[in-house]
């Protein structure tokens, strides 16, 4: 069909044909890394919460009036968008897997404008692999918007080598890339700030007016800032502008971290999962990568802008490193492409993902599904009756289709102290508010998993268990991949 050629003794692919056999490489291997855990109920707190967010969505909740949170509307969007082909848990890890396959996709693009096909599919496998090192293997939100990242990066660096004077749609279409991350997160405005601002410098050089470098910043930040304020202004339309504000700006500004010793102590933890790229990266600044000047200026400033990104919210849950696997693994793609040590670097590199976050865990899965049948059979049979998990999965409530679920029903929002009030509500009075509506069981936690602990919400819950709930039963549940007890308490009245 004229697909292949010959020259020599050797067949030569033809670019089409390659481009094909690359994104289906990158495709199938992501697929074989994460397949296993389709299906998993109870992958990770997060997931779950934004699953169920976005199911409630179709039955007219609205993210921060009727279900507080603070991520962005971009992210339930995606969840409520997921909702029209299934209810069941396999729809969000199907979307994350083809985010994810894009993403690297995208990666392997990027890279080949600096290096080899070889080095460029391995930085693309690389940041799949290495997902699951840092809680990324189900649906977290940069599985979603690293992909609209990685796109703005993929233009701005095809838009870099014209080294023109004139933006021009390319430009433009990642402005809009950064406008959707920012959706779905707002730490994303480090990395799109960043790209604005070196679009600019870009044009410096070229020789572009003054003039034509100011209209362009403006016209930069209004396609960026337009998706958020358009989610911002129905909120205002809709009557609903200080539930929006606050939980989009107020609510980070509330909210209690960690002090300055332990967050460096978490901070050094996170980053030294990523040493063994970190090799890579190095070599990639060194004259064997034979990188332009612009491109190295490039590669670094968006590196000092991902740990940026990671720096605004400083609370370093290990999923907090997931945005800054898209520039790190960008970083060291250059490297890899150094002839016999490249490729031993982007392999070792892989292989500690493998070894870390192993794949084709089914057994994981089998038990996380069996330990969660085993919760929701310890839970009253009658559909109606009203369940309240304090401390556990609220997958439950998917599963039971409950309707009516507290404004704040996120576990660590309820019963953490750091998380006290910082929604439009007060935190105490919801507790107090769902157990009026007395619910015949609860699910809690023997000791409390996030510390310190809300005591007053703990108080309130133990109050109603002590006067109105007759059984218990303890079970072990598997989530987040280690296993951990949890209360049924049941038979429980007004």
């Amino acid at each position: 069909m004229g697909e292949i050629r010959k020259t020599g003794r050797w067949p030569v692919i033809s670019a089409p044909l390659r481009r094909v056999i690359v994104a289906a490489t990158i495709v199938l291997f992501a697929l074989v890394w994460r397949y296993t855990l389709f299906g998993n109920p109870t992958l990770h707190v997060d997931d779950e919460f934004y699953f169920v967010v976005g199911q409630r969505m179709h039955a007219g909740d609205l993210p921060y009036v009727d279900l507080w949170d603070r991520k962005p509307f971009g992210l339930f969007l995606i969840y409520y968008l997921i909702g029209f082909f299934s209810d069941q848990v396999i729809s969000y890890q199907i979307a994350a897997w083809l985010f994810v396959s894009a993403t690297g996709i995208a990666i392997y693009a990027i890279a080949r404008q600096w290096t080899t096909p070889l080095a460029s599919i391995l930085a693309a496998l690389l940041y799949i692999a290495a997902l699951g090192v840092f809680g990324g293997q189900g649906g977290q939100a940069p599985v979603f918007y690293n992909l609209f990242i990685a796109i703005a990066a993929l233009l701005i660096v095809k838009w870099t080598k014209d080294d023109s004077a004139r933006p021009d749609w390319r430009v433009w279409t990642a402005m809009a890339m950064c406008g959707l991350a920012l959706t779905v997160k707002q730490t994303a405005i480090a990395e799109s700030a960043f790209f604005g601002l070196f679009v600019l410098y870009r044009l410096y050089r070229n020789g572009a007016t003054q003039a034509r470098i100011a209209i362009t910043a403006l016209a930069a930040m209004a396609i960026g800032i337009f998706p958020f304020a358009m989610t911002g202004l129905f909120y205002a339309l809709s009557g609903y502008w200080y539930e929006f504000y606050q939980a989009m700006f107020l609510s980070n500004l509330d909210k209690a971290y960690p002090d300055a010793e332990q967050m460096a102590r978490r901070a050094l933890v996170r980053f030294i999962y990523l040493l063994p790229i970190g090799i890579g990266i190095a070599l990639t600044f060194t004259q064997r990568a034979g990188l332009a000047r612009r491109d190295r200026a490039f590669i670094a400033g968006w590196l000092i802008a991902g740990v940026i990104g990671v720096a605004l919210v400083p609370n370093f849950w290990i999923h907090y490193i997931l945005p800054l696997l898209l520039p790190v693994v960008v970083a060291a793609a250059p490297a890899f492409g150094i002839r016999h040590l490249g490729p031993l670097i982007a392999l070792a590199s892989i292989s500690y993902g493998a070894v870390t976050a192993p794949p084709l865990r089914q057994a994981y899965t089998d038990q996380s599904i069996k330990d969660f049948d085993t919760l929701l059979a310890a839970l009253p049979s009658d559909p109606d009756a009203r369940v309240l998990v304090f401390e556990g999965p609220v997958m439950v409530y998917n599963y039971r289709k409950q309707g009516d679920l507290p404004v704040i029903f996120m576990p660590s929002h309820l019963n953490m102290e750091s998380e006290k009030d910082v929604a439009h509500v007060n935190t105490l009075e919801v507790v107090r508010a769902e157990l009026a509506k007395k619910p015949r069981a609860i699910v809690l936690a023997p000791t409390a998993r996030g510390l310190p602990a809300n005591l007053e919400t703990f108080a309130a819950v133990r109050r109603y268990i002590a006067l109105h709930c007759r059984d218990e039963r303890e079970i072990e549940l598997l989530e987040q991949w280690s296993r951990w007890k949890i209360e049924i308490k049941s038979a429980c009245y007004g």
